[in-house]
Order: structure tokens, then C-alpha cells, then sequence
């Protein structure tokens, strides 16, 4: 396993970005998350404990009101202890508001420092290595369940405010009777460990519920980067039957997770009653025999019952919590970890010369600085605009460039030199300009194709007409027509301006005069530079004929 998938430029900007390796486990990364960023961690558990010692006071304060103040009748020492409970309550709300303020913080640092990390994950120039994954699943990865890891920081903030409030609690308790210190903690004890007890299960059923959820949103994002294919073949009733399929199996996890949380939560509601009971009780039997005051029966019966919910609380995040959180860091070492799909070949350039296709049977040689198209099978097609992009681990002499195996060039070197237009271009939320502006992303060479040239040689005249370059696209390009999209998509790689352009049928959706106009601007627009285009199109077949080009 090696170290470099796991790093990324970006990433590593972020201050406190939970260290990551190849032997990380979910529980290690769900610890470093949790204890990430201390200068907002340690001063939202110090105020998370205050809030819960503020929370303990109130019945204290109020039985000692009772006590020194009502039963004598005095109204002065009455009025001083209403202050007091004035005070108590400022301060536990400022410091619950403030603790949960800093948590968020630091789970929004933790939650924005894991999604870059995917994100240079997915984006690394060696490519994914393991099972292949759809969209929707990295999407639901690089959001969901980088969230649930980061609110496992919920896991240390308010859990040892809890125990600090439970021990004060106790403690007072133990003032007053010691039976009834004693019977708090104990109770505190079972509850944690009932709640362990229950919450393994219920780890197991939480990963299979994110995962067949996961599964879910990949389908529906493919079915809806994929609706016009869809459409055009005629199959939107196994699409949606496929997804039905698909979402029944989410639902059905959700429901048994539910299931069990809601088993957790009931059993834990009812223990946790039990133990209120009990205490009232004994403290009911200790007034009546005179051994404690007024006062102190209110403080006994006031604890009881606050001391409740924060032992419930542990119990919930223990479990439930802490289980997502673990199933979600898996999932997220499962990108973070998982092994390159190339092997790094060094950081030699892309050398020059004519490229080497194997299609099929045959190789085919494309010469240097011109247009060559080629009307080949689309799975020879695929094949070989695959290898020349390395979007998958090439076999050996599928493609060579200059003489040399393109699984001997550093992908990212190959990148920078070669690049491979897809046949569907994906689009993204900004306006036209913006979209065909994301070619200057790649080498930080001299550019020598400005924006406009590139948007006129697409052949973008009726945007350019209605002065709608800056409009909005919507995202994946649904605000515009399906010959545009194709078009903005063809002008953003032309823009990137590289040593060889690959376009793989890229006119398909535009008509015939449309069609003829691109061909004879993309042509001369890359004249001296190298272009090849997979496609059976008369017009781009004429354009390599006359050029006396390579027509395959």
C-alpha cells in the first residue's frame, strides 16, 4: 500500500487534517478526527462541562432556597439564592451555546479537510485502483460519510461534559446521603455497559444501511447522467425497475437500522427510568424518616431526574454515534486507502514523435502536426482513446507515443501533452464561459488559443449571436441543447490548447452546414499541432483526405 494516494496538495493546505496512512483503521481515523483541532476541542469540552455542572446546580439551588429561605421565612436570603439561580442559568446556556459553537467549527474543519482529500483521491493522475465505483458512491462517500466522521467529535465534547456533570451530581448526592452517591454511579455504570452491549449489533446493520444507501445514489446519478441515453434506447423501464431494485434494498437496511437504534433508544429510556425511580424512592423513605430536609428531598428528586438524560446520552452517542461514525471512516479509508491504478513512471516528459494505435489486428500510425481521423470500430475506439488517457491500465503497445509505451509515461506528464475529449463531455453549474475556461486548468504553458477563437471554432455562433456566453449552463449543462453541450465541451478543449487533441465523434448532435463549419475551424485553428478524431463522419473524412492525412 503506498502513502501517496492518501496526500494531496490541497489537503495538506488545511491545519489539523487527521493523519492518514495505509495503516490507518476506521477506529484510528474516528480518534484523530475526533481529537483534531484542539485549540476549539479543548475549550468546547471545558464549556460542555460546565454546562453541565450549571445544569446539576439548579435543583441545588433551589433546594437550598427552599431550605434557608422559605422554611424560615426569610425573604432576603431568598431573594440572594433567586440571583444565584439567575446567574446559574446565564452560564449554562452561554456555555452550552458556545460548546456547541466550537464543536462545529472544528467538525466543519475536520468534514471540509476529509472531502479534499477525496477529492485529490479521485482526482490523482494514477487513477482509482480496487472495485470500480460509480458516482453517486464517491458522492455519497465524500459527503455523508465524511460528516458522520466529523461528528464524532460529538463523541468528546459532550459524553465527558456528561460524566463531569454525572459525577458532580454524585457527589452532591454523596453530601447528602451516601446510599444515594453510590446508587448514581453504579446506575451511570450500567447504562454505559447495557448500552455497549446492545450498540455492537447495531454497528454491523449501520454499515450495511450506508452502504446499499450508497448504492442507491450511485444508481439514480447514473440513471440521470445517462437519461437522454436512456431515452434514445428506449429502456427507461429498466432504468427505473433497476433503481426500484436498488432503493427497496436502502429502505429495507434503513428499517433495520432503525430498528435497532430504536430498540437502543427504548431500552435505554427504560432503565433509565427505573434508576429515577429508585433513587426518589429511597430519597422519599429518607424524608419521611426525618434523616434529610425539605431541601434536600427537592435537590435529590431534581438530579434524579436531570441526571437522566446525560446518562441516556452517553449511552446513544457510545453506540449510534460512534457505530455510523466508524462505518462512514471505513468507507472513507476504502477511497483514501485504496491502491493507484498506475504505477508512477518517473517524471520524464511526454517524447516527441508519431503516435502508435493498436486497433484490433492492426496498428495504425498517426503522424505529428495535422488531422488524422479515424473511422474505426467504437470498440476499437474506446479502447484506444482509454489507453491514450489512461482511464484504465493499458495492455502492453495499445498505444505508444514517440516510440515509447504510453504505460511507461507518468500519467500526469501524459496529460499535460495528450488530451482525450470524451464523446459525452461533462458540464458544470457556471455559465458558458466559465465551462469553456476550465481548459486553461491544464499545463502552465504560453497559450497560444484565445477563449473567442476557441468558442468560434466550435462552432458557438448562435450563442455568441444572443450575447449568451454568460448565461448559466445548469448543472451538467441542462439549460442547454444537446448539439450546445456538445459544442461548449468541444470549445473547452480546444482552449486547453494541448500538443495532441483527441475528440472522439465530436459532432455528432450538430447538423450538417453546423457540422461542416466546425470541421474547417477546429482544422485550421490546430493547424501545426496534432488532432485525431475517432469518428465516420463525411465531413471530418473529407478534412483528412484533402489534408492527405491518416484516414483509417
Amino acid at each position: 500500500m503506498t502513502d501517496r494516494p492518501t496526500t494531496g496538495a490541497r489537503a495538506d493546505s488545511v491545519v489539523g487534517v487527521p493523519a492518514i496512512d495505509g495503516d490507518t483503521s476506521p477506529r484510528t481515523l474516528l480518534w484523530r478526527a475526533m481529537t483534531a483541532h484542539p485549540k476549539y476541542m479543548v475549550p468546547a469540552v471545558a464549556l460542555s462541562a460546565l454546562h453541565q455542572v450549571g445544569e446539576m446546580l439548579v435543583p441545588v439551588v433551589v433546594g437550598k432556597a427552599v431550605d434557608q429561605g422559605v422554611a424560615p421565612g426569610d425573604g432576603g436570603v431568598l431573594l440572594r439564592w433567586i440571583l444565584v439561580l439567575g446567574v446559574t442559568f446565564a452560564v449554562l446556556s452561554l456555555s452550552f451555546r458556545y460548546a456547541s459553537r466550537l464543536g462545529w467549527i472544528a467538525m466543519n474543519f475536520v468534514d471540509h479537510a476529509l472531502r479534499m482529500r477525496i477529492s485529490d483521491r479521485i482526482l490523482d493522475p494514477h487513477g482509482l485502483g480496487g472495485p470500480k465505483r460509480m458516482p453517486g458512491e464517491l458522492l455519497s462517500i465524500s459527503s455523508a460519510d465524511t460528516n458522520a466522521v466529523a461528528r464524532s467529535k460529538g463523541v468528546l465534547i459532550y459524553p465527558i461534559g456528561n460524566m463531569v456533570g454525572i459525577v458532580f451530581a454524585a457527589v452532591v448526592l454523596f453530601t447528602i446521603s451516601w446510599p444515594l452517591g453510590v446508587a448514581t454511579l453504579l446506575g451511570a455504570v450500567v447504562v454505559v455497559v447495557l448500552s455497549d452491549k446492545i450498540g455492537g449489533p447495531l454497528s454491523a446493520r449501520v454499515a450495511g444501511q450506508q452502504r446499499e444507501a450508497a448504492g442507491a445514489a450511485g444508481t439514480a446519478a447514473d440513471l440521470m447522467h445517462g437519461v437522454r441515453v436512456v431515452k434514445g434506447l428506449g429502456a427507461e423501464d429498466a432504468a427505473v425497475e433497476r433503481y426500484r431494485l436498488r432503493s427497496q434494498r436502502a429502505l429495507a437496511a434503513t428499517l433495520q437500522a432503525n430498528r435497532a437504534s430504536a430498540a437502543l433508544s427504548g431500552t435505554l429510556t427504560v432503565v433509565g427510568g427505573i434508576f429515577v425511580a429508585g433513587i426518589a424512592l429511597i430519597a422519599g423513605l429518607q424524608a419521611v424518616a426525618g434523616d434529610i430536609t425539605i431541601g434536600q428531598l427537592i435537590t435529590v428528586i431534581g438530579l434524579a431526574q436531570l441526571i437522566t438524560e446525560p446518562i441516556n446520552f452517553i449511552g446513544r452517542v457510545a453506540s449510534v454515534m460512534w457505530a455510523s461514525g466508524k462505518a462512514s471512516a471505513a468507507r472513507v479509508l476504502s477511497v483514501l486507502q485504496a491502491p493507484s491504478l498506475l504505477p508512477d513512471q518517473g517524471d520524464a516528459d511526454v517524447p516527441h514523435g508519431p503516435i502508435v494505435l493498436r486497433l484490433g489486428d492492426d496498428e495504425v500510425t498517426v503522424p505529428q502536426g495535422g488531422l488524422s481521423v479515424l473511422d474505426v470500430p467504437p470498440a476499437h475506439a474506446s479502447a484506444a482513446t482509454a489507453a491514450l488517457s489512461l482511464a484504465e491500465v493499458p495492455d502492453a503497445g495499445a498505444a505508444r507515443v514517440g516510440g515509447l509505451d504510453v504505460r511507461g509515461i507518468a500519467p500526469a506528464r501524459l496529460r499535460e501533452s495528450v488530451l482525450v475529449a470524451p464523446h459525452l463531455g461533462d458540464l458544470f453549474d457556471g455559465t458558458v464561459l466559465q465551462n469553456v475556461e476550465l481548459g486553461a486548468g491544464r499545463a502552465g504553458r504560453e497559450r497560444t488559443v484565445t477563449v473567442d477563437a476557441a468558442v468560434l471554432a466550435a462552432g458557438l455562433d448562435d450563442l455568441i449571436a444572443d450575447d449568451a456566453l454568460d448565461n448559466e449552463v445548469g448543472e451538467g449543462g441542462t439549460a442547454l441543447s444537446g448539439g450546445q453541450r456538445q459544442r461548449v465541451a468541444l470549445a473547452r478543449a480546444l482552449y486547453a490548447d494541448p500538443d495532441v487533441l483527441v475528440l472522439d465523434d465530436p459532432t455528432t448532435a450538430v447538423d450538417s452546414v453546423t457540422e461542416a463549419a466546425v470541421v474547417e475551424r477546429v482544422t485550421r485553428l490546430r493547424a501545426g499541432r496534432t488532432t485525431v478524431v475517432f469518428t465516420g463522419s463525411p465531413a471530418w473524412l473529407a478534412a483528412a483526405a484533402s489534408g492527405e492525412e491518416v484516414t483509417a
